[in-house]
């Protein structure tokens, strides 16, 4: 059967460039004349963590994959690591705080931004104890001292530089009060004006997510909030 096409599909399907999601098979689109509609063969939409452990039907949650896949994982956990990163402007877009990463080993001495894990329940591994967006706010309060107002605009998925599989909420700010972090922790906070980045020294994604950061505030969109970019691995 034919599945037809829905903006939450859709969205799933762009995940991961219309590939399943576990074993990388096309997941080709159909298109049927007579009513003008676009329909998807042969994909299904797998729940990481499934409905029947707590999982929910929310985007994030959600991946294409093929039937076999998706039958051959069944109710199992997908052993994915959950994390979270924000970017901070200065309201006039001119300086950007960044972290002068000590671990892991694959980050040491880059620069990213403030980032973390999301929390899972300890006796059940994948089911958050928090949403990507508290797990945002919280890890901004523990390594900067500050109170920011985060906006989602991305998600990152697939395999780490230490072979490990992730997914990453990505998270916007603006906001004057950067220049008021404080040193917490053993990383380093440096704040760079927006032409003085050292593009050597970041985490190879910044080279995009900076400027798109930048990029989602134009007047192209209405809200902050319809600007996101999905990156897949």
């Amino acid at each position: 059967m034919v599945a037809p096409l829905t903006r939450k599909r859709k969205r799933v399907w762009e995940k991961t460039n219309g590939r399943c999601f576990f074993c990388g098979k096309k997941l080709y689109l159909e298109k049927r004349y007579g009513p003008q509609t676009i329909e998807y063969k042969r994909m299904t939409i797998d729940h990481l963590i499934p409905r029947a452990r707590g999982g929910s039907d929310q985007y994030f949650n959600l991946v294409p994959s093929c039937f076999s896949c998706n039958h051959r994982k069944g109710a199992r956990v997908s052993s994915m690591k959950n994390y979270v990163v924000g970017f901070a402007y200065s309201e006039d877009l001119k300086n950007i705080l960044l972290i002068r990463k000590n671990r892991p080993p694959w980050q040491k001495g880059l620069l990213n931004g403030v980032e973390g894990k999301i929390k899972e329940k300890s006796n059940t591994p994948q089911i958050f104890d928090e949403i990507p967006l508290t797990a945002m706010k919280r890890e901004c309060k523990e390594e900067t001292g500050l109170h920011l107002i985060w906006n989602m605009g991305g998600h990152m998925s697939g395999v780490n530089e230490d072979e490990s599989v992730f997914q990453c909420w990505i998270f916007y700010a603006y906001d004057d009060r950067i220049y008021d972090f404080q040193q917490i922790e053993d990383e380093v906070l440096e704040l760079f004006p927006m032409d003085k980045v050292p593009l050597d020294q970041v985490i190879p994604n910044l080279h995009y997510l900076i400027p798109f950061g930048i990029h989602r505030t134009s007047s192209h969109y209405y809200n902050k909030r319809d600007a996101f970019i999905t990156i897949t691995y």
